[in-house]
């Protein structure tokens, strides 16, 4: 009785860590927003304003670099889909928080 006691033990011991590991495997390492082909989603870390166009320096993931746009009032912190219309162009749409 004692030995099927330990044994029952056992074997729901190493089903709880079959689910546990299961579980950590299926989650995503980092959570990613859901954007359409050819948009990045980035947080806006600083910005520099002239008068024609708006200099923002943007982090993506592990990527950090320096983007224009026309000229327009941007927050540092504010996260954003940069969205390229065509190669030089960005456009940046803010997201609703």
């Amino acid at each position: 009785m004692n030995r099927n006691k330990t044994i029952f033990i056992v074997v729901i011991a190493l089903l709880g860590i079959a689910f546990i590991i299961t579980l950590f495997v299926s989650l995503p390492a980092k959570k990613k927003a859901n954007l359409p082909p050819g948009v990045h989603g980035v947080m806006v870390t600083e910005v520099l304003q002239t008068n024609n166009y708006t200099y923002l320096n943007v982090k993506e993931e592990d990527r950090v670099y320096w983007m224009a746009i026309n000229a327009a009032e941007i927050a540092v912190g504010v996260p954003a889909d940069l969205v390229r219309r065509r190669p030089l162009q960005p456009l940046l749409v803010l997201l609703a928080e």
